[in-house]
Protein backbone atom coordinates (compact mmCIF):
# COMPACT_ATOMS: atom_id res chain seq x y z
CA UNK A 1 0.00 0.00 0.00
CA UNK A 2 1.29 3.59 -1.08
CA UNK A 3 0.25 6.96 0.56
CA UNK A 4 0.72 10.01 -1.42
CA UNK A 5 0.34 13.71 -0.13
CA UNK A 6 0.22 16.98 -2.61
CA UNK A 7 -0.56 20.49 -1.53
CA UNK A 8 -0.21 23.66 -3.33
CA UNK A 9 1.02 26.23 -0.76
CA UNK A 10 1.53 29.76 -1.30
CA UNK A 11 1.83 33.23 0.85
CA UNK A 12 -0.83 35.87 1.48
CA UNK A 13 0.82 37.72 -1.57
CA UNK A 14 -0.04 34.83 -3.90
CA UNK A 15 4.00 33.58 -4.06
CA UNK A 16 5.00 30.16 -3.23
CA UNK A 17 7.40 29.64 -0.52
CA UNK A 18 9.99 26.90 -1.21
CA UNK A 19 11.42 26.69 2.20
CA UNK A 20 8.65 25.57 4.78
CA UNK A 21 9.38 22.47 6.54
CA UNK A 22 5.89 20.23 5.95
CA UNK A 23 4.69 17.40 7.74
CA UNK A 24 2.03 14.65 7.92
CA UNK A 25 0.49 13.70 11.23
CA UNK A 26 -1.96 11.09 11.67
CA UNK A 27 -4.55 10.46 14.20
CA UNK A 28 -4.74 7.57 16.74
CA UNK A 29 -8.41 6.96 17.70
CA UNK A 30 -7.41 5.05 20.15
CA UNK A 31 -4.82 7.21 22.39
CA UNK A 32 -6.90 10.48 20.56
CA UNK A 33 -3.44 11.70 19.50
CA UNK A 34 -1.89 13.15 16.98
CA UNK A 35 1.26 11.15 15.67
CA UNK A 36 3.85 12.34 13.06
CA UNK A 37 4.67 10.23 10.66
CA UNK A 38 8.30 10.00 8.67
CA UNK A 39 7.28 10.20 5.09
CA UNK A 40 9.74 10.78 2.12
CA UNK A 41 9.67 14.11 0.88
CA UNK A 42 9.83 14.36 -2.79
CA UNK A 43 10.14 18.15 -2.92
CA UNK A 44 8.81 21.25 -4.56
CA UNK A 45 8.03 19.81 -8.18
CA UNK A 46 4.87 21.56 -10.62
CA UNK A 47 4.44 24.46 -7.96
CA UNK A 48 3.22 22.12 -5.11
CA UNK A 49 4.76 20.11 -2.26
CA UNK A 50 4.40 15.93 -2.19
CA UNK A 51 5.09 13.70 -0.27
CA UNK A 52 5.03 9.83 -1.10
CA UNK A 53 5.63 6.75 1.59
CA UNK A 54 5.25 2.98 1.09
CA UNK A 55 3.47 0.94 3.65
CA UNK A 56 5.40 -2.34 3.98
CA UNK A 57 3.92 -5.75 4.84
CA UNK A 58 6.28 -6.11 8.04
CA UNK A 59 6.77 -3.62 9.99
CA UNK A 60 9.02 -3.38 12.98
CA UNK A 61 8.43 -2.88 17.13
CA UNK A 62 9.87 1.11 16.23
CA UNK A 63 6.94 1.89 14.23
CA UNK A 64 3.82 1.62 16.39
CA UNK A 65 2.31 4.84 14.20
CA UNK A 66 2.74 3.25 10.82
CA UNK A 67 0.96 -0.31 12.27
CA UNK A 68 -1.83 1.85 13.50
CA UNK A 69 -2.07 2.91 10.14
CA UNK A 70 -1.98 -0.46 8.35
CA UNK A 71 -4.64 -1.61 10.74
CA UNK A 72 -7.08 0.84 9.93
CA UNK A 73 -6.91 0.56 6.57
CA UNK A 74 -7.15 -3.35 6.56
CA UNK A 75 -10.36 -3.23 8.48
CA UNK A 76 -11.75 -1.14 5.96
CA UNK A 77 -11.44 2.39 7.30
CA UNK A 78 -9.87 5.82 5.66
CA UNK A 79 -6.97 7.28 8.03
CA UNK A 80 -7.40 10.57 9.10
CA UNK A 81 -4.17 13.25 8.02
CA UNK A 82 -3.25 16.64 8.61
CA UNK A 83 -0.48 18.96 7.23
CA UNK A 84 1.33 20.95 9.45
CA UNK A 85 4.57 23.42 9.68
CA UNK A 86 7.43 21.24 11.57
CA UNK A 87 9.63 24.42 12.34
CA UNK A 88 7.43 25.42 14.62
CA UNK A 89 8.00 24.01 18.50
CA UNK A 90 6.01 25.75 20.71
CA UNK A 91 3.12 24.98 18.85
CA UNK A 92 1.20 22.99 16.19
CA UNK A 93 1.29 24.94 13.08
CA UNK A 94 -1.63 23.34 11.28
CA UNK A 95 -1.80 24.26 7.82
CA UNK A 96 -4.89 21.88 6.80
CA UNK A 97 -6.72 19.21 8.84
CA UNK A 98 -8.09 17.12 6.23
CA UNK A 99 -7.59 16.57 2.51
CA UNK A 100 -9.38 15.37 -0.38
CA UNK A 101 -8.59 11.54 -0.73
CA UNK A 102 -8.49 9.09 -3.30
CA UNK A 103 -8.32 5.46 -4.82
CA UNK A 104 -6.08 3.97 -7.21
CA UNK A 105 -5.44 0.53 -6.84
CA UNK A 106 -3.16 -0.10 -3.97
CA UNK A 107 -2.77 3.76 -3.67
CA UNK A 108 -4.88 6.38 -1.62
CA UNK A 109 -3.95 10.20 -2.95
CA UNK A 110 -4.66 12.94 -0.30
CA UNK A 111 -4.89 16.53 -1.92
CA UNK A 112 -4.39 19.14 0.31
CA UNK A 113 -5.40 21.93 -2.69
CA UNK A 114 -4.45 25.00 -2.78
CA UNK A 115 -3.55 27.07 0.59
CA UNK A 116 -2.82 30.42 1.58
CA UNK A 117 -0.65 31.40 4.47
CA UNK A 118 -2.08 33.74 6.95
CA UNK A 119 0.19 37.18 8.27
CA UNK A 120 1.14 37.23 11.36
CA UNK A 121 -1.84 39.63 12.75
CA UNK A 122 -4.15 37.13 11.07
CA UNK A 123 -3.32 34.18 12.82
CA UNK A 124 -5.62 33.77 16.39
CA UNK A 125 -3.69 32.51 18.92
CA UNK A 126 0.07 33.06 17.60
CA UNK A 127 2.38 32.37 20.43
CA UNK A 128 0.15 32.31 22.73
CA UNK A 129 1.07 29.27 25.28
CA UNK A 130 -2.57 28.35 26.71
CA UNK A 131 -3.35 27.98 23.04
CA UNK A 132 -1.56 23.91 22.19
CA UNK A 133 -2.23 24.43 17.72
CA UNK A 134 -3.29 27.16 15.42
CA UNK A 135 -4.53 27.00 12.08
CA UNK A 136 -1.66 29.62 10.08
CA UNK A 137 -3.41 28.76 6.31
CA UNK A 138 -6.65 29.29 4.50
CA UNK A 139 -8.30 28.09 1.45
CA UNK A 140 -8.68 31.54 -0.34
CA UNK A 141 -12.94 32.26 -1.48
CA UNK A 142 -12.93 33.79 -4.65
CA UNK A 143 -15.40 36.26 -2.76
CA UNK A 144 -12.57 37.40 -0.91
CA UNK A 145 -10.62 38.44 -3.68
CA UNK A 146 -13.25 40.45 -5.74
CA UNK A 147 -13.79 43.73 -3.70
CA UNK A 148 -9.50 44.00 -3.91
CA UNK A 149 -9.15 43.31 -7.92
CA UNK A 150 -12.44 46.17 -8.11
CA UNK A 151 -10.45 48.64 -5.96
CA UNK A 152 -7.10 48.25 -7.79
CA UNK A 153 -8.87 48.12 -10.98
CA UNK A 154 -10.34 51.37 -10.08
CA UNK A 155 -7.16 52.98 -9.09
CA UNK A 156 -5.49 51.37 -12.35
CA UNK A 157 -8.23 53.53 -14.38
CA UNK A 158 -7.76 56.83 -12.11
CA UNK A 159 -3.85 56.49 -12.63
CA UNK A 160 -4.61 56.39 -16.50
CA UNK A 161 -6.54 59.21 -16.89
CA UNK A 162 -4.62 61.23 -15.26
CA UNK A 163 -1.31 59.75 -17.54
CA UNK A 164 -3.50 61.00 -20.14
CA UNK A 165 -4.54 64.49 -18.82
CA UNK A 166 -0.43 65.18 -18.48
CA UNK A 167 0.24 64.34 -22.17
CA UNK A 168 -2.75 66.72 -23.08
CA UNK A 169 -1.31 69.01 -21.11
CA UNK A 170 1.74 68.37 -22.69
CA UNK A 171 1.12 69.03 -25.92
CA UNK A 172 -0.12 72.41 -25.68
CA UNK A 173 2.74 73.14 -22.56
CA UNK A 174 6.46 72.77 -22.13
CA UNK A 175 6.92 69.79 -19.64
CA UNK A 176 8.95 70.53 -17.10
CA UNK A 177 11.34 68.42 -15.17
CA UNK A 178 8.96 67.85 -12.19
CA UNK A 179 6.08 66.89 -14.53
CA UNK A 180 8.48 64.21 -16.10
CA UNK A 181 8.98 62.89 -12.85
CA UNK A 182 5.41 62.54 -12.02
CA UNK A 183 4.69 61.10 -15.36
CA UNK A 184 7.34 58.32 -14.69
CA UNK A 185 5.77 57.27 -10.60
CA UNK A 186 2.50 57.44 -12.61
CA UNK A 187 3.43 54.98 -15.27
CA UNK A 188 5.32 52.74 -12.27
CA UNK A 189 2.37 53.20 -10.16
CA UNK A 190 0.25 51.56 -13.09
CA UNK A 191 2.65 48.57 -13.88
CA UNK A 192 2.88 47.60 -10.75
CA UNK A 193 -1.27 48.14 -10.12
CA UNK A 194 -1.94 45.90 -13.19
CA UNK A 195 1.02 42.92 -12.48
CA UNK A 196 -1.43 42.91 -8.60
CA UNK A 197 -4.53 42.77 -10.73
CA UNK A 198 -3.15 39.96 -12.81
CA UNK A 199 -1.94 38.27 -9.68
CA UNK A 200 -5.26 38.56 -7.93
CA UNK A 201 -6.81 37.33 -11.41
CA UNK A 202 -4.89 34.13 -11.27
CA UNK A 203 -5.79 33.46 -7.81
CA UNK A 204 -9.06 33.88 -8.98
CA UNK A 205 -8.61 31.25 -11.43
CA UNK A 206 -6.53 28.91 -9.04
CA UNK A 207 -9.46 29.41 -6.73
CA UNK A 208 -12.11 28.65 -9.59
CA UNK A 209 -10.40 25.30 -10.15
CA UNK A 210 -10.10 24.56 -6.62
CA UNK A 211 -13.58 24.86 -5.71
CA UNK A 212 -14.69 23.06 -9.25
CA UNK A 213 -12.35 20.15 -8.36
CA UNK A 214 -14.06 20.13 -4.61
CA UNK A 215 -17.29 20.57 -5.69
CA UNK A 216 -16.72 17.09 -7.94
CA UNK A 217 -14.94 15.33 -5.26
CA UNK A 218 -17.76 16.40 -2.75
CA UNK A 219 -20.34 15.18 -5.72
CA UNK A 220 -18.68 11.78 -5.28
CA UNK A 221 -18.30 11.41 -2.17
CA UNK A 222 -22.07 11.97 -1.67
CA UNK A 223 -22.73 9.46 -4.15
CA UNK A 224 -20.42 7.40 -1.99
CA UNK A 225 -22.47 8.18 0.86
CA UNK A 226 -25.87 7.65 -0.92
CA UNK A 227 -24.55 4.14 -2.29
CA UNK A 228 -23.45 2.61 1.36
CA UNK A 229 -27.31 3.94 2.40
CA UNK A 230 -28.50 1.82 0.19
CA UNK A 231 -26.22 -0.68 0.78
CA UNK A 232 -27.50 -0.44 4.62
CA UNK A 233 -31.13 -0.42 4.09
CA UNK A 234 -30.64 -3.63 2.01
CA UNK A 235 -28.99 -4.78 4.99
CA UNK A 236 -31.59 -3.69 7.85
CA UNK A 237 -34.41 -5.72 4.52
CA UNK A 238 -32.28 -8.53 4.49
CA UNK A 239 -31.98 -8.71 8.53
CA UNK A 240 -35.78 -8.08 9.23
CA UNK A 241 -36.79 -11.04 6.56
CA UNK A 242 -34.51 -12.86 8.53
CA UNK A 243 -35.99 -12.07 12.09
CA UNK A 244 -38.83 -12.51 10.25
CA UNK A 245 -38.26 -16.56 9.38
CA UNK A 246 -36.78 -17.06 12.60
CA UNK A 247 -39.77 -16.24 14.55
CA UNK A 248 -41.48 -18.34 12.53
CA UNK A 249 -39.31 -21.51 12.92
CA UNK A 250 -39.26 -20.72 16.45
CA UNK A 251 -43.10 -20.94 16.35
CA UNK A 252 -43.08 -24.52 14.37
CA UNK A 253 -40.75 -25.70 17.23
CA UNK A 254 -42.80 -24.11 20.04
CA UNK A 255 -45.74 -26.06 18.52
CA UNK A 256 -44.01 -29.35 17.80
CA UNK A 257 -42.95 -29.36 21.49
CA UNK A 258 -46.28 -29.05 22.91
CA UNK A 259 -47.65 -31.25 20.49
CA UNK A 260 -44.92 -34.14 21.86
CA UNK A 261 -45.78 -33.07 25.24
CA UNK A 262 -49.63 -33.77 24.79
CA UNK A 263 -48.75 -37.15 22.85
CA UNK A 264 -49.18 -40.23 25.38
CA UNK A 265 -46.28 -42.34 25.96
CA UNK A 266 -47.13 -45.82 24.96
CA UNK A 267 -44.09 -48.48 25.78
CA UNK A 268 -42.73 -50.75 23.15
CA UNK A 269 -43.91 -54.40 23.48
CA UNK A 270 -42.09 -57.61 23.07
CA UNK A 271 -42.84 -61.10 22.97
CA UNK A 272 -42.89 -63.36 25.82
CA UNK A 273 -39.88 -65.29 24.73
CA UNK A 274 -37.60 -61.93 24.15
CA UNK A 275 -38.47 -60.69 27.61
CA UNK A 276 -37.66 -64.06 29.23
CA UNK A 277 -34.19 -64.20 26.87
CA UNK A 278 -33.34 -60.80 27.52
CA UNK A 279 -33.38 -61.43 31.34
CA UNK A 280 -30.96 -64.73 30.96
CA UNK A 281 -29.12 -62.81 29.37
CA UNK A 282 -28.63 -59.86 31.60
CA UNK A 283 -28.14 -62.84 34.43
CA UNK A 284 -25.48 -64.29 32.79
CA UNK A 285 -23.15 -61.10 31.62
CA UNK A 286 -23.63 -60.90 35.80
CA UNK A 287 -22.42 -64.34 36.57
CA UNK A 288 -19.40 -63.72 34.04
CA UNK A 289 -18.54 -60.57 36.05
CA UNK A 290 -18.87 -62.02 39.73
CA UNK A 291 -16.82 -65.32 38.73
CA UNK A 292 -13.86 -64.14 40.91
CA UNK A 293 -16.09 -63.52 43.60
CA UNK A 294 -16.40 -66.76 44.92
CA UNK A 295 -20.08 -66.45 44.92
CA UNK A 296 -22.70 -67.59 42.38
CA UNK A 297 -25.98 -66.90 41.11
CA UNK A 298 -28.40 -68.96 42.06
CA UNK A 299 -32.83 -69.39 42.72
CA UNK A 300 -33.25 -65.59 41.31
CA UNK A 301 -36.38 -63.71 41.54
CA UNK A 302 -37.48 -60.75 39.65
CA UNK A 303 -40.54 -58.69 39.55
CA UNK A 304 -41.72 -56.59 36.56
CA UNK A 305 -44.20 -54.00 36.14
CA UNK A 306 -45.77 -54.31 32.35
CA UNK A 307 -48.42 -54.26 30.50
CA UNK A 308 -49.97 -57.75 28.63
CA UNK A 309 -51.42 -57.98 25.59
CA UNK A 310 -52.24 -61.12 23.25
CA UNK A 311 -52.09 -60.59 19.47
CA UNK A 312 -51.68 -63.23 16.72
CA UNK A 313 -48.23 -63.90 17.26
CA UNK A 314 -48.48 -64.69 21.17
CA UNK A 315 -48.09 -63.06 24.47
CA UNK A 316 -46.33 -59.86 24.19
CA UNK A 317 -45.27 -57.80 27.59
CA UNK A 318 -45.24 -53.55 27.34
CA UNK A 319 -42.39 -52.92 30.00
CA UNK A 320 -43.13 -49.86 31.73
CA UNK A 321 -40.74 -46.80 32.32
CA UNK A 322 -40.45 -45.93 35.57
CA UNK A 323 -40.19 -42.09 34.43
CA UNK A 324 -43.45 -42.64 32.11
CA UNK A 325 -45.37 -45.08 34.95
CA UNK A 326 -47.35 -41.90 36.08
CA UNK A 327 -48.91 -42.08 32.53
CA UNK A 328 -50.50 -44.87 32.04
CA UNK A 329 -53.62 -46.76 33.56
CA UNK A 330 -52.89 -48.43 36.53
CA UNK A 331 -55.97 -50.58 36.11
CA UNK A 332 -53.73 -52.03 32.87
CA UNK A 333 -50.64 -52.86 34.80
CA UNK A 334 -49.60 -56.19 35.75
CA UNK A 335 -46.91 -58.02 37.90
CA UNK A 336 -45.13 -60.18 36.50
CA UNK A 337 -42.90 -62.79 38.39
CA UNK A 338 -39.83 -64.82 36.88
CA UNK A 339 -38.14 -67.49 39.32
CA UNK A 340 -34.74 -68.36 37.49
CA UNK A 341 -32.25 -71.60 38.71
CA UNK A 342 -29.34 -72.30 37.78
CA UNK A 343 -28.34 -75.46 35.89
CA UNK A 344 -26.05 -77.41 36.62
CA UNK A 345 -25.49 -79.56 33.84
CA UNK A 346 -22.36 -82.16 34.49
CA UNK A 347 -19.83 -82.13 31.82
CA UNK A 348 -19.78 -85.46 29.38
CA UNK A 349 -18.31 -86.89 26.36
CA UNK A 350 -21.64 -87.01 24.76
CA UNK A 351 -23.21 -83.91 24.45
CA UNK A 352 -26.78 -83.33 23.61
CA UNK A 353 -27.23 -80.03 21.16
CA UNK A 354 -29.69 -77.64 23.53
CA UNK A 355 -31.97 -75.81 22.15
CA UNK A 356 -31.07 -72.22 21.05
CA UNK A 357 -34.37 -71.17 19.39
CA UNK A 358 -35.53 -67.49 20.84
CA UNK A 359 -32.21 -66.62 22.17
CA UNK A 360 -29.84 -63.56 20.87
CA UNK A 361 -26.34 -64.40 19.80
CA UNK A 362 -24.63 -63.07 23.01
CA UNK A 363 -26.64 -65.79 25.25
CA UNK A 364 -26.42 -68.63 22.44
CA UNK A 365 -22.56 -68.22 22.86
CA UNK A 366 -22.14 -67.97 26.25
CA UNK A 367 -25.16 -71.32 27.15
CA UNK A 368 -23.08 -73.61 24.08
CA UNK A 369 -19.48 -72.54 25.91
CA UNK A 370 -20.87 -73.87 29.20
CA UNK A 371 -21.09 -77.23 27.20
CA UNK A 372 -17.92 -76.28 25.55
CA UNK A 373 -19.55 -76.12 22.33
CA UNK A 374 -18.81 -73.51 19.42
CA UNK A 375 -21.16 -70.92 17.48
CA UNK A 376 -21.55 -70.07 14.12
CA UNK A 377 -23.80 -66.93 13.87
CA UNK A 378 -25.47 -66.39 10.40
CA UNK A 379 -27.93 -63.35 10.02
CA UNK A 380 -30.71 -63.49 8.21
CA UNK A 381 -32.84 -60.12 6.65
CA UNK A 382 -36.26 -60.52 7.64
CA UNK A 383 -39.46 -58.20 8.30
CA UNK A 384 -39.48 -58.46 12.00
CA UNK A 385 -42.37 -55.60 11.92
CA UNK A 386 -44.41 -57.75 10.54
CA UNK A 387 -43.22 -61.49 12.51
CA UNK A 388 -43.28 -62.32 15.86
CA UNK A 389 -39.28 -62.39 15.97
CA UNK A 390 -37.64 -59.52 17.70
CA UNK A 391 -34.68 -58.44 15.79
CA UNK A 392 -31.20 -60.68 17.06
CA UNK A 393 -32.97 -63.42 18.01
CA UNK A 394 -32.39 -67.10 16.43
CA UNK A 395 -35.05 -68.59 15.05
CA UNK A 396 -32.86 -72.16 13.25
CA UNK A 397 -30.37 -73.72 14.25
CA UNK A 398 -27.93 -76.89 13.15
CA UNK A 399 -28.03 -79.72 14.20
CA UNK A 400 -31.45 -79.69 15.60
CA UNK A 401 -32.07 -79.44 19.67
CA UNK A 402 -31.40 -83.24 21.05
CA UNK A 403 -29.14 -84.18 18.70
CA UNK A 404 -26.38 -86.02 20.08
CA UNK A 405 -22.72 -84.34 19.61
CA UNK A 406 -19.43 -84.47 21.33
CA UNK A 407 -17.41 -81.55 22.45
CA UNK A 408 -15.89 -78.80 20.35
CA UNK A 409 -18.59 -79.24 17.88
CA UNK A 410 -19.51 -76.21 15.90
CA UNK A 411 -23.55 -75.27 16.37
CA UNK A 412 -24.80 -73.26 13.15
CA UNK A 413 -27.50 -70.23 14.30
CA UNK A 414 -29.59 -68.33 12.03
CA UNK A 415 -30.52 -65.11 13.96
CA UNK A 416 -32.94 -62.66 12.59
CA UNK A 417 -31.81 -59.28 11.32
CA UNK A 418 -34.84 -56.29 10.52
CA UNK A 419 -34.27 -56.09 6.49
CA UNK A 420 -34.66 -52.37 7.20
CA UNK A 421 -31.19 -52.21 8.24
CA UNK A 422 -30.13 -53.49 4.25
CA UNK A 423 -28.12 -50.32 2.67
Amino acid sequence: MKLFFKVTLRDHLGKIPKKMNLAIQFFNTETKVWEKIDSELTGYQEDAYSFEYDIPSRIYGDQPTLRKVREVLQAGGMPMFRLTDDNAKEQVHILSKQGVYTMLEDTISYDYGNLFLLQKEQIEGLDNPKIPSVLIATTKTVQNTTPEMEDLQKEVDELKEQLRQQEANNETNTTSSEQVEEIDFLNRRVSFLEADVNTLEAEKGALEATITQQGQTISTQLGEINHYKDIEQQQLNTISILETEKQTIQNQLDLLSQETAQEEYIPKSVSANKLYTDVIDEIKIAKENTVASGFKLSNISINLKTVAEKDEGGLRFQVIDINNASAINGAAISDIKIDITEDETPIVNELIVPKLIGLTETAARNYLEKFSLRLDPVYQLIDTENSILSEGQAFKQSPEPGTITTPDTTITVIFAKNNQHLN
